[in-house]
């Protein structure tokens, strides 16, 4: 996997993401310009001219996120639009999809991503982890996305992650400021917020849910990650500061610190957190596919026939432990019951979604460990740390 290290100014940032995963981010786009027209019968020109519905919103809350994405854009070699529609692809292909009445009508047909998340907190570790699972076509436009606030400044900034913008959405109040943190993310290319952590030990996974509803005075949900990430703080700083500002469409983002976590499940009407399960004297979270909140919106139950039983399973591997520690994580990770839809999903013949990656985070370390490909399998092993 490429490793993209970054510093310097958001445009700076941006261009060398751009200029080193070029060639990655040009296959992005084109796996995207397909999965587009299948998800929400939209060409890629159209989906970036929805996207820029997210730019008043974008420039008045988050300028230093559109300076990064121009920067990704000029780096690479493509129009800014198209580094947009990237980052909002969650909101083009779920949400808008969704509204527009297509799922269920042979549009949409495929589009798994049967991803499962859990966290694990007790007096001595705190854990987080995730199956990231998608198409086998964007298996090579993964990057390993390192951010350092350094250039000669300091290694964090006292900034509010808004340059000083009024980000209440007509509260009336202007964000809390705090700093940025260093950030090691596994990202798609183009994509500049995804499943890491930072250095203050904060880390963030992702379920993809399906509902309808797009919200364009809101945070898409790939610059909700990563706008939980630029920040230094704890995970109540997070979670109150997407709860403030709103995601735009449906997803559910799994924050943890060294301390705790606490899921959000979101949707364009509203965020719902999913507190900490008990189990002995641990606290846990696990999520996959599917509301399991009541929400403004519905999602029909879920999009995947298995997000039910990856639940069900992970919380039973979960109840089987007094004591975990990364390796146990990891193991979670592994597991096939159920196999192909299982929790370490594999391939069928009409769908190439599959494990991508697998990732355990461990916050009190501030290290992730990541596994490319399907965990049970060889791939390559990747060593995230957000503080060197």
């Amino acid at each position: 996997m490429l490793t993209i290290p970054c510093t310097g100014t958001p445009y700076k940032i941006g261009h060398t993401h751009g200029t080193l995963a070029a060639s990655q981010i040009r296959s992005s786009i084109t796996f995207y310009t397909s999965f587009f027209q299948e998800t929400a019968s939209l060409s890629y020109p159209s989906a970036s001219a929805l996207a820029a519905e997210f730019l008043p919103f974008l420039t008045q809350t988050h300028p230093d996120l559109l300076e990064e994405m121009r920067g990704v854009a000029d780096g690479a070699g493509v129009p800014f639009e198209h580094i947009l529609a990237l980052n909002v692809r969650t909101e083009i292909s779920y949400g808008m999809a969704t509204t527009q009445g297509l799922i269920g009508k042979g549009e949409g047909k495929g589009t798994t991503d049967g991803c499962t998340a859990v966290s694990w907190h007790d007096q001595r570790t705190g854990l987080l982890g995730q199956n990231w699972d998608w198409r086998e076509g964007q298996r090579g436009n993964l990057v390993r996305l390192r951010i350092r606030r350094g250039g000669g400044a300091s290694p964090r900034h006292d900034v509010d992650g808004t340059n000083g913008i009024d980000t209440t959405n007509g509260a009336g109040t202007k964000a809390e400021k705090t700093q940025k943190a260093d950030i090691d993310t596994v990202t798609e290319a183009g994509i500049i917020g995804k499943i890491g952590l930072n250095s203050a030990g904060i880390g963030v996974c992702l379920n993809a849910i399906r509902a309808p509803g797009v919200a364009y005075d809101r945070l898409p949900v790939h610059l909700a990650l990563r706008v939980a990430l630029d920040r230094a703080g704890t995970v109540g700083d997070v979670v109150a500061m997407l709860e403030q500002q709103g995601v735009a469409s449906s997803a559910h983002i799994l924050v943890a610190g060294p301390e705790g976590a606490v899921g959000l499940e979101t949707s364009s009407e509203d965020v719902v957190r999913v507190n900490e399960g008990r189990v002995g004297g641990a606290r846990v979270v696990e999520h996959t596919n599917h509301y399991v909140e009541r929400h403004e919106v519905s999602d029909g139950g879920g999009f995947l026939e298995d997000s039910s039983a990856r639940l069900e399973r992970i919380a039973e591997l979960v109840g089987e432990k007094r004591e975990v520690g990364v390796e146990d994580m990891k193991g979670w990770l592994r597991d096939e019951k159920g196999l192909p839809t299982s929790i370490c999903r594999q391939k069928t013949g009409d769908d190439s979604t599959m494990t991508l990656f697998s990732i355990v985070m461990d916050l009190k370390g501030k290290k992730g460990y990541v596994k490319m490909g399907r965990p049970t399998e060889g791939g390559e092993e990747v060593e995230l740390n957000a503080c060197e």
